[in-house]
């Protein structure tokens, strides 16, 4: 090869190879993950992000500022001027916007993301414990959801655009959305631990994603009661138009008497009654706190352990009678 054919292969090559390499500098640049923001890619790795992931479902809890859960039960007392009673009537206009819809929509999408996420975490008990602790929050909403509005659009999956199908399902039946509230809450209650199982108190040790507070089985099995009474309690008291077809109430009350005797059985809770003609009262204050001493709490919202350690807060007013 004379020297000026030489000259112009070298050439030739060093330009392919440069070209090359910046090509894939550039595939590797535009694969690179955010330094700014946490993406799925780079946050579900192991049962730490899992926990992570489960305790912002702990946030749908009810607190002292959702009085107006409370308005729902037969033992309250109607204290403010605009009231739920329309919807325990079947009177209720349902409005073009609520943020209890959006809400409960927004939970159950994080507890379908933990569901699908998880798949790629390693098997472990700490992996199965976040999953069940994800359908206790999902049949929570859901179940928020029925109180609401009755049948509702079932999403079992996340939704991935506003392409996707799914955000365009139909209202689905009240029978088959309580039916999967029950199959979650089975879930829940089978892989959940028991309450003696946990720390007794939200400062005593123990492993990560198993402190106090957590849902326990009796806390998935007296949900479930109360979420088959309820329904049993609708299908004995309503027909055409707020439930359509037949009429089954004995299934559900069938359900919540087995969930009840379940948690009585097992023997976990007992009533608070070391504070004499007080109990009742201390039941919510600091003397009955932690289940070292008060078994009568089979599910607490946290608010920290002390004032320097928030998990959330409430501010409440006293009005008089």
């Amino acid at each position: 090869m004379n020297r000026l054919l030489y000259k112009r292969y070298i050439n030739a090559f060093c330009a392919a190879l440069s070209i090359g390499v910046l090509m894939g500098s550039c595939v590797k640049r535009l694969d690179q993950n955010t330094q700014t923001l946490i993406t799925d890619p780079i946050f579900w790795k192991d049962s730490t992000d899992l926990i992570s992931a489960t305790n912002y479902l702990y946030v749908s809890l009810p607190d002292f500022g959702s009085a107006t859960e409370e308005l729902y039960s037969d033992f309250a007392l109607d204290i403010r001027t605009t009231t739920i009673n329309t919807i325990s009537d079947g009177s209720r206009v349902i409005p073009a916007n609520d943020g209890r819809w959006n809400s409960a929509y927004t939970y159950i999408r994080a507890a379908n993301n933990i569901l699908e996420k998880s798949g790629a975490i390693a098997d472990g008990p700490t992996k199965t414990f976040c999953v069940a602790q994800a359908r206790f929050f999902r049949a929570l909403s859901y179940f928020n959801l029925v109180k609401a509005y009755g049948d509702v659009p079932y999403i079992g999956r996340t939704i991935t655009g506003r392409e996707d199908e799914a955000l365009y399902t139909p209202r689905t039946d009240r029978r088959a959305v309580v039916d999967s509230i029950y199959a979650d809450l089975d879930f829940a209650a089978a892989n959940c631990p028991q309450a003696d199982q946990l720390p007794a108190s939200p400062s005593a040790a123990g492993s990560i994603g198993r402190e106090y507070g957590r849902i326990t089985r009796s806390a998935a099995l007296a949900f479930k009661s109360r979420v088959a009474l309820y329904e049993g309690s609708w299908h004995k008291f309503h027909g055409e138009p707020e439930l359509k077809g037949t009429k089954d109430p004995n299934k559900h009350f069938t359900i919540a008497r087995q969930a009840a005797q379940t948690v009585m059985t097992e023997a976990k809770h007992s009533l608070y009654t070391k504070d004499g003609a007080l109990s009742f009262q201390n039941l919510f204050r600091y003397p009955g706190e932690t289940y070292a001493n008060n078994k009568e709490n089979i599910l607490v919202r946290l608010y920290g352990k002390d004032i320097t350690n928030n998990v959330a807060s409430n501010g409440g007013y006293m009005r008089s009678f």
